[in-house]
């Protein structure tokens, strides 16, 4: 049987096509080249779809929502403090420059509040000088009466207690000048009688009688010594938990950065220990009151003098009435 030698040329030129053509099926027979069909294209990946929490806020009616992961949407009506609650809150990571850019917005909207109430004050003919006067008058001209009330209230108590005991009285009738009926009733009490115990001896009879009535209680100093906590901690350890002392939080003020930061003593490297946020304004003020000097009588006693000469004009007439009923006296 004769061996048959293979054509070099055709081998060859097989060879070339399946190299050159890429990856299919070629027929030696015929002498043909099928290419492998294109691979399916594997489909696009959908977009996830975005988180949504949703949030509240102490103080604040309406939730709060924060829709994706990745940027914390800006809400115009929250304060800075809020949105970075918030944040928080949702695990929501925020800019590096949030906090300028919300303290700015924060800052134009007070401006524009700012400048709505002094435009609204200044059409009622009211400006801030004139309520500095009307407060420091009437602030001195209520504590004057407060006093007025406390003496007029303990020489009272005395006489009634007087004409209680002399005429047995019980009660007073208050008229007003308008001739109607009682503007009020003052009822005179009866004496309420004080009780002191016998604390031994009270012991002594319950630990005959009633037993189950004495109860040991901890001194309080008692919690002050290490043994005792230390007893505590080892028998009862859900009723000790550790925290820090107010006294070096109080230094803690003092020592930290802007950012609320403090350098470790051994690296150096800052570390956060609270998160500062601003102030917001409130208007709050204190009075000081000029002192006697040279012969003149202090702020406080010059202002009583005006009040008792009646020279205080209308500072002392009452402002509208309230839509709400007064509260009743007891």
């Amino acid at each position: 049987m004769s061996r048959r030698t293979p054509n070099k040329k055709t081998t060859r030129k097989s060879r070339t096509w399946k190299k050159g053509m890429g990856p299919g099926t070629y027929d030696f027979d015929k002498g043909e080249f099928t290419p492998a069909a294109p691979a399916a294209a594997d489909p696009p990946e959908a977009a996830p779809e975005p988180t949504t929490r949703i949030h509240g806020v102490p103080g604040r009616d309406e939730p709060v929502v924060f829709t994706g992961d990745d940027a914390m949407p800006g809400f115009d009506n929250l304060s800075f403090q809020e949105l970075a609650q918030l944040a928080g809150m949702a695990g929501v990571p925020t800019p590096p420059d949030t906090g300028e850019i919300l303290e700015g917005v924060v800052l134009k909207e007070e401006v524009a509040a700012a400048r709505k109430l002094l435009a609204e004050a200044e059409e009622r003919g009211e400006s801030a000088l004139d309520l500095a006067h009307a407060y420091a008058y009437l602030d001195q001209v209520h504590k004057a009466i407060g006093r007025q009330v406390k003496r007029t209230r303990e020489h009272a108590e005395k006489l009634f207690a007087a004409a209680q005991l002399v005429h047995g009285m019980k009660s007073l009738d208050v008229m007003a000048d308008d001739g109607g009926p009682a503007v009020a009733t003052i009822h005179i009490q009866e004496p309420t009688p004080q009780i002191t115990w016998n604390m031994e001896a009270v012991k002594a009879f319950c630990e005959k009688h009633a037993p189950t009535e004495l109860c040991q209680q901890v001194l309080p100093g008692a919690l002050s010594l290490p043994d005792v906590v230390a007893y505590i901690a080892m028998t009862h350890p859900d009723y000790v938990q550790t925290h820090v002392q107010e006294a070096y939080l109080t230094r803690l003020q003092s020592e930290i950065d802007e950012q609320g930061r403090k350098a470790d003593p051994t690296t150096g490297e800052l570390v956060r220990l609270a998160t500062i946020t601003p102030g917001k304004r409130k208007g709050a003020f204190i009075t000081r009151y000029a002192t006697a000097k040279n012969g003149r009588p202090s702020g406080k006693e010059r202002i009583e003098a005006m009040y008792r000469t009646g020279a205080m004009g209308d500072v002392l007439a009452l402002g509208p009435a309230l839509d709400e009923p007064a509260a009743q006296e007891a």
